[in-house]
């Protein structure tokens, strides 16, 4: 098996060896059966180390010339290593060769391919400057996101790139934006909840290809550490997450690492905004509930805080047999809760533990902190009967991450205290068989539909509860 490096040089030896050193290296026998249509590039110049520039020259030539010295090139390198037969240099002639891509990729220095580059990075992109996408982007934390064009990305080995086709505005996005997530080195771009269609698929992925209809759960396994080998994806020990450890879906396309591991194919029938909100509150929400929370019929389930990741909990326990209480400040809020399946709606101006205690007539079974604040979660704790089950789903972040926690009730009344953090990919057909079975509607969630020119300011409101549902970006 012959391999040819591909190599464009502008910047002398030092860039010349970093670009072989990204993920440029094309088997032959790939090449010469039918995979260079699907690449933006098959062949540039086949060089090693040390060359002198020789792009500056191809700038000047008509496309045949460029095709003709590039081939002569690859076959004189080739041949003086001892690597290239005749008649593998006749084949390699027919490669296409796009001089004006060779050239642009020479164009981006050291802005787009440094020494100090780590080519790990997800966000890294190798593409021509006019192959560029819009995105939402912030500089610093807590000052203004604006639309901006940034090159697109292209997939790892193991990777894919989605064409976004909707993405939710969730409060993780605003808590990322406010610089409450370590994880986020700036610029960045935010979005987790996405569905769209496979754009581009790396060499070793296996199971996906261009055209396929997907979704990704925000937490994206490694496969290769203890908990993804036991099936713990949510909790991977080297995790990435779009928007959050790299750059995400407010964007026309966003790179998924482990594309074989981590991607989900959507139902025909379902819609790419209902979708998108799978991906986070939804699909947390249902690990919650029957994973973590265990519900069963005929139990009390409460659920603090009727937004996104509320609403999904109170359809979700509903529609296990649960007897559902809605608790929120907003009146349009539990308004829906009902209609989404909650027997009770709460006044969270009022007394919330008073009044579950009365309604369920002793106190939850399980309780779930759906927003991420010290009143919801001590509201939660203090509304369960002895042996009750306490599921943290919102995040407590910021000013809130070390809340005092009501200890006497918890160690008196062995109350568990249980988080939940996303869902692994592997689950997700459990919960798209209730979709598709019609227990489950998520489509009934879905809020506003906005553009991505306004995702700026949607983003920067999710921290004064305004939307009814999930806010989805679906035109970009």
């Amino acid at each position: 098996m012959v391999s040819i490096v591909v190599v464009v040089i502008n910047e002398g030896p030092d860039l010349a060896f970093e670009i072989t050193r990204q993920i440029i290296v094309f088997q032959l026998n790939s090449i010469l059966h039918g995979l260079v249509p699907t690449l933006d590039f098959a062949l540039g110049l086949g060089m090693e180390r040390g060359t002198t520039n020789v792009v500056h020259l191809l700038t000047l030539q008509p496309f045949g010339q460029v095709a003709r010295y590039a081939t002569r090139s690859v076959t004189h390198w080739a041949q003086t290593k001892g690597v290239f037969n005749g008649q593998l240099a006749e084949q390699a002639r027919l490669v296409p060769i796009r001089a004006g891509l060779v050239t642009r990729l020479a164009e981006q220095k050291s802005k787009h391919i440094s020494t100090q580059h780590d080519k790990s990075d997800p966000n890294y992109a190798l593409k021509p400057k006019d192959s560029a996408m819009k995105a939402v982007m912030f500089e610093k934390f807590q000052e203004a996101p604006k639309v901006v064009t940034v090159d697109d990305p292209t997939p790892a080995a193991d990777g894919v790139v989605v064409q976004v086709r909707a993405t939710g505005v969730c409060r993780s996005d605003w808590h990322g934006w406010m610089g409450h997530d370590s994880d986020i080195n700036l610029p960045h771009i935010p979005g987790h909840e996405l569905a769209g269609v496979v754009a581009s698929v790396g060499k070793d992925v296996r199971n996906w290809k261009v055209g396929d209809r997907v979704t990704v759960p925000f937490i994206c396994g490694c496969g290769s550490c203890r908990e993804c080998h036991a099936g713990h994806q949510q909790v991977c020990l080297h995790q990435q997450q779009p928007g959050f450890t790299h750059w995400g879906s407010f964007a026309e396309y966003v790179p998924i690492h482990r594309a074989d591991l981590n991607v989900i194919a959507l139902p025909e029938s379902m819609d790419f905004a209902t979708a998108a909100s799978l991906g986070c509150r939804f699909a947390t929400s249902f690990r919650a509930v029957i994973d973590q929370g265990k519900v069963s019929a005929g139990q009390w389930v409460a659920v603090h805080g009727c937004g996104g990741v509320g609403l999904s909990a109170v359809m979700i326990a509903s529609a296990a047999g649960a007897n559902v209480i809605g608790i929120d400040l907003d009146p349009a809020k539990l308004e829906l809760a009902r209609q989404l399946g909650a027997v009770a709606a709460i006044d969270g101006n009022g007394d919330v533990v008073e009044a579950i205690m009365e309604i369920t007539k002793g106190g939850a079974h399980v309780s779930l902190d759906a927003l991420g604040h010290p009143a919801t979660m001590t509201n939660s704790i203090m509304c369960l009967r002895p042996r009750g089950k306490h599921i943290q789903v919102g995040l407590l972040l910021g000013e809130h991450a070390a809340p005092p926690v009501p200890m006497p009730k918890i160690v008196g009344q062995e109350i568990e205290l249980l988080g939940s953090h996303g869902i692994q990919a592997h689950r997700y057909g459990a919960m798209l068989d209730m979709v598709e079975s019609g227990k489950l509607d998520p489509a009934r969630l879905v809020g506003d539909r906005i553009g991505l020119e306004t995702a700026p300011e949607a983003l920067m409101n999710m921290d004064k509860f305004q939307s009814i549902g999930v806010t989805v970006i679906t035109s970009f």
